[in-house]
Parts: C-alpha cells; sequence; structure tokens
C-alpha cells in the first residue's frame, strides 16, 4: 500500500485585521507544495466556504481554516488562521461547564474589554446576540462558537479563537455484585463498584449513606441501591443476594444383590454432611412385586427417637426424627437398614419420595435446602441352576467330556467329586483315551458369586468294545474237516469278511476269518483268526526204492509241519522186530542194511488242540 502526504504549506502568512465590525480582513502570502492539481477551500467557524484561492480577503473577525485537495483527491486539514478586530475589543476567558445527568445545564462564561464602550453584547450561537454580561446558561451539549462586540455605531467586535465543546456527563457507573448468604448466617455482601464525578455517596436499602459500596451482614433477597455524585446525579439499580447452603446434605440408599432364594437384601440408608440437623421425613419407595419389605434393623443409637414405619399396600417406608438439639455427624452415617426378601427374578429401586412434605430435613436456621439424594437398587437374579442334556456315554478310548450347563450369576466356582474319590475344580471334566475306570457317577456342585448353590449327580458310561472271545489264546485255531466259527453274541451287528452277519459262521476251508462287530453304543471292534484244517495232516508212500539214486530213497511221512505239535514214528519187520524210531518228521527211513519186502510202520502225533492219534501202514522196501 502506497501512502501520500498532505500538501505542505508555506511559513510566509500575512494576516490583516478587520476593525469595528467591518469585513475589511485578509490572508495573504501561503503557497503548498504537494500532487497537483492543489484544489483550496476556505471555512469560517460555522462551516461556511468562504474563498477557493490562497489568497482571501473581505473577512469579517472569525477564525478560518484552510483545507486543501491534491491531485490525488486526498484531502487534509492544514491549519486555522484568525482575523481579529482591531477595534480594540478583547475576550480575556471563555470559560464553560460541561452539562451534566442530562438535565441541559452547561454553562459558558464569557469576560471581555474594549477600550470603546462598556455596553458589550455575546454570541454564542450564529446570529444571536445578548445583553447578558457574558454568562449563557442550561446549555445543551453541543459545539458554541463565543463573539463580543460593542453596542454602537462602530460595530467592533471579537471571536474566541476556540470552538467550545460542551459534553453531557452522565450520573455515576455502577458495577453492582453480590456474595450469596451461606445456610441462614445472614453473611451476604454487596459490592457496588462506581465511577463518577467528585466523592460519590452510596445507599442501599434507603439506609445509611456511606462513602463505599461495600454492604455486608445481608440475607438472601433483592437490594435496591442508589449511588449519588458530587453534582446530584444519581444511578439505581437491584442487586440479589442469592443464598447457597454451606454444606450439601447426602441421603443415600446403598445396592445389594441377590438370588432368588431365602437370602435377604440388606438397603444401608446414609447420610454424608449430616450437620446441624434438628428434624427429618424420609418417604422411600420399592417396587413390591420384586420384593417385600420385612423390617429394618440396625438404628442409629444417636438418633434415639427415631420411628419407622413399613406401608406394603403403598409400597413406601416412612422414617420420621425429632431431635431436643440438632446432630452433626462427622462422616458418613449409618441410619437404619432396610431388610427386603426376593418375589420374583428382577430389579427394584429404593427410591426418594420427594413430593412436597414426604421428603425435608431441616437445619438450625430452617428447612435444608436441596439435599443431594442417591437412589438404591435392589437386583434379584435367578439362583445358580446346573443340568445336563444328556449323560454323558463314550466308547473305550475315546474322550470323556462331562460338561454340564450352569447359570448363575458370574463369576461360578465348581467343585467335582470323581468316581475314583479325587476333586477338580474346572467347568467341565475331560478324560482321554476313556477306560472301565472313568465310568461311574460324577458331582458337580456349583457356587455363584451370590453365594448361590446347586449340584447335580451325573452318571458317565465308558462302553467296552465289543470282543469275538474266539477259543484261542493265538492267532490261528485248528479243526477237522469242518468247524463253526464264534463271535460273542448279543451286540447290535457283524459283519465277516465272508459276508455274513450273524454272530457266527461255518468253516469248512482253512484260512484268514475277520469279523467287525459293533455294539447299541455306536462301538466297534474288528477282530480275525486264522483257522488250519488238521484232519490226517500226512500223506504216506507205500513204496520206496533205497538205491541211492537220489529218487524215493527214504521212507517218511509227507506232512505240513505246522498242522500238528507232537510226532512220532516207529518201523516194523514182519517178525515185529523195531527196525527204525524217530521223532522228526522230516526224518525218514532209508532202509540202510534192511531185505527187500513189506514193513510196518506205527505214526503217532497230537494236533493243535491236544488231541493225539496213531495211524498204521505197510510200506515196500524195494531192491
Amino acid at each position: 500500500m502506497d501512502y501520500y502526504p498532505a500538501p505542505v504549506v508555506s511559513d510566509s502568512v500575512l494576516i490583516s485585521p478587520t476593525a469595528c465590525g467591518g469585513s475589511t480582513g485578509a490572508i495573504r502570502g501561503l503557497t503548498a507544495t504537494g500532487v497537483e492539481p492543489i484544489s483550496v477551500r476556505w471555512l469560517n467557524s460555522y462551516g461556511s466556504l468562504v474563498g477557493t484561492t490562497f489568497d482571501i480577503s473581505g473577512l469579517p473577525v472569525d477564525w478560518y481554516s484552510l483545507w486543501l485537495t491534491d491531485g490525488r483527491g486526498c484531502t487534509n486539514f492544514i491549519e486555522k488562521y484568525y482575523i481579529r478586530d482591531a477595534g480594540n475589543v478583547l475576550i480575556d476567558t471563555a470559560l464553560f461547564t460541561n452539562s451534566y445527568c442530562g438535565n441541559n445545564n452547561g454553562s459558558i462564561t464569557v469576560k471581555a474589554i474594549t477600550g470603546l464602550g462598556d455596553r458589550l453584547e455575546y454570541s454564542i450561537n450564529p446570529g444571536e446576540w445578548l445583553s447578558n454580561e457574558g454568562n449563557f446558561t442550561n446549555l445543551e451539549p453541543g459545539e458554541y462558537i463565543v463573539k463580543v462586540r460593542v453596542i454602537d455605531s462602530t460595530g467592533c467586535q471579537a471571536v474566541w479563537p476556540d470552538q467550545i465543546t460542551i459534553s453531557n456527563e452522565s450520573g455515576p457507573v455502577v458495577d453492582a455484585s453480590a456474595e450469596p448468604e451461606t445456610d441462614n448466617n445472614q453473611d451476604g455482601t454487596v459490592t457496588l463498584n462506581a465511577t463518577g464525578f467528585g466523592t460519590l455517596t452510596y445507599i442501599l436499602e434507603n439506609g445509611i449513606p456511606q462513602n463505599n459500596g461495600y454492604f455486608i451482614g445481608l440475607a438472601a433477597g433483592d437490594y435496591n441501591y442508589k449511588v449519588i455524585d458530587e453534582n446530584g446525579c444519581s444511578t439505581e439499580g437491584t442487586v440479589t443476594v442469592g443464598h447457597i447452603q454451606g454444606f450439601t446434605l447426602s441421603a443415600i440408599v446403598g445396592n445389594d444383590t441377590i438370588c432368588l432364594s431365602p437370602q435377604t437384601l440388606t438397603m444401608p440408608v446414609l447420610v454424608e454432611n449430616f450437620k446441624g440437623v434438628k428434624a427429618f421425613k424420609m418417604t422411600l419407595s420399592y417396587d413390591a412385586t420384586k420384593v417385600s419389605c420385612e423390617g429394618y434393623m440396625s438404628m442409629n443409637d444417636t438418633l434415639d427417637s427415631m420411628h419407622i414405619e413399613v406401608f406394603p399396600a403403598l409400597e413406601r417406608v416412612v422414617a420420621q426424627w425429632t431431635g431436643g438439639s440438632p446432630v452433626t455427624f462427622a462422616e458418613t452415617e449409618l441410619l437404619f437398614e432396610l431388610v427386603f426378601a426376593a418375589n420374583e427374578a428382577g430389579s427394584s429401586q429404593l427410591a426418594w419420595d420427594l413430593a412436597p412434605g414426604l421428603t425435608w430435613f431441616e437445619g438450625e436456621n430452617g428447612p435444608i435446602e436441596d439435599p443431594n439424594f442417591k437412589i438404591g437398587e435392589m437386583q434379584v437374579n435367578e439362583p445358580a441352576r446346573v443340568s445336563v442334556n444328556q449323560q454323558p456315554e463314550v466308547c473305550e478310548g475315546d474322550i470323556l467330556m462331562v460338561s454340564p450347563v450352569v447359570t448363575g450369576t458370574q463369576p461360578i466356582s465348581y467343585h467335582w467329586e470323581l468316581p475314583d474319590g479325587s476333586t477338580e475344580n474346572s467347568d467341565m471334566y475331560i478324560k482321554f483315551n476313556a477306560g472301565q475306570e472313568s465310568s461311574g457317577l460324577y458331582v458337580v456342585k456349583v457356587t455363584d458369586a451370590l453365594g448361590c448353590k446347586d449340584s447335580i449327580t451325573i452318571s458317565a458310561r465308558v462302553v467296552a468294545p465289543p470282543q469275538a472271545n474266539f477259543p484261542t489264546t493265538t492267532d490261528t485255531i485248528y479243526y477237522e474237516q469242518q468247524t463253526q466259527l464264534q463271535a460273542t453274541p448279543g451286540y447290535a451287528s457283524y459283519q465277516w469278511n465272508t459276508g455274513d452277519t450273524t454272530y457266527f459262521i461255518n468253516v469248512t476251508e482253512e484260512g484268514d476269518y475277520s469279523v467287525l462287530m459293533q455294539t447299541t453304543e455306536g462301538c466297534t471292534n474288528f477282530e480275525k483268526v486264522t483257522l488250519v484244517d488238521t484232519w490226517f495232516p500226512f500223506n504216506i508212500p507205500n513204496a520206496f526204492t533205497p538205491n541211492g539214486d537220489g529218487l524215493n530213497d527214504t521212507f517218511r511221512p509227507v506232512t505240513d509241519y505246522d498242522r500238528f505239535s507232537k510226532f512220532s514214528m516207529v518201523i516194523y519187520n514182519s517178525w515185529g522186530q523195531r527196525q527204525f524210531e524217530t521223532t522228526n518228521p522230516a526224518e525218514g527211513w532209508d532202509g540202510k542194511d534192511a531185505a527187500a519186502g513189506v514193513y510196518s510202520w506205527l505214526i503217532s502225533y497230537s494236533n493243535h488242540t491236544g488231541k493225539v492219534f496213531k495211524m498204521r501202514g505197510r510200506v515196500m522196501l524195494v531192491r
């Protein structure tokens, strides 16, 4: 932003006075420098335009203001020049007082001297001349031009070089504040902070005037005030002294929670800031559908005349007390306890009935205002319950999980009594790879956060897998020609590898046999067994040729060694003489040194069932 200075006017000015009321004054010789072109305006004391050039003439007594406007359009006031009257009329002083209190009572006092006579006229308004010895009174606020002239034919006059401004002086300006009364102690205060003309006087409620604005010892209420200055101007208003309780008395009902059981709710009624109390009445309400008031207990010994009454039909409890002297409790104090029984699950407030006249406190100085009331909550929860959806059954080797369904107020604690006599405290019982030892009765006892208890006995069963109980201690069963292979009867289903679905099958061929069994509980087991036919396990040749050619050189039975357990073979000649004997079925008779002919043999053996067999026959030794 550019800044442009105002035009500068030269100091070379020539002012010519007028004489005796004439208009012969002149102002000449002024020049100005600045942004061209510069235009000129001369204004007299009344603001009238009297010239537009630097040099002006034909001027009466007055003062004249020079205003210049430069080439940029900026207009500035430059200076004020005074044309006096050379006829020797001089204004010595022009004193004034402001108007005050809005009464238009300002004044101007003019003192003038002249050597031309003592008859003077005075003017403060254009065209108005008065012979009042220069005393102007009852003036309203405004701008005034002071002039004096001689009352004769000369018309000599003078003008006061400065415009006089009479302003309005208002009454005192007051800032009113108040501090409240505490309790009923009449200790409120009012403070009037005021500014105004001269010394101020303060009055509160038409009381004794004082020279300061601080008033003490006041009760709560509205107060009228007046502040007066030295002019007699006053400012009035109203200030309010409030009221606060020096302490806030609190009436408190505690809280309690129980489960729906023979337990009772205990609701304490307490007070805080119980100071200087002379009497009280308390009315408490509750929901009778949820709870019933059974009575009260733990009454405060200090309030020995307190009376408590229960009104079941109204769902109300009323406590009243009036003391011989005020009572103060230093700490939170229990007044009494109310005892409630639960009717059904849910919640009920123990609330203060604040209808007029039903609940109040009276102190030493009257009613205690605005006590703080805290409502109590009575919560009745459903009792703890423990149940199971079904008695657990699992197959042996599976995971046994005994998981009760529990309701109640958390947290809930658990106590288990297990079939083996041990105990646990978990929320469920889990046994991996369960065996028969896990079958039995499980007792679980639960206790919720409110102390409510319940218990249940759970019968858990671990089902043994089905067993075929084949008649063998090994994996092999020996039979003769045919047999019936049986699994344990009574299971829900059987599936043999033969396709049979009965608990038994008839076997005529040896081999591997298996069965998949399932109990009614769904437990399964798979077993298999090998059946071996032990009927006549030998093939015996009827001749042999011990000639050393490597073909049929030895007499021995051809057999499956696994089909019998004990073995013996004896060879006899035709005379009954023993020629050879062995218990090793792999060892044969080589006929060495024996003559060609017919020989008898006797073979004895036992099968795997323990049965003993004897076989007899004849063999031809060929040479």
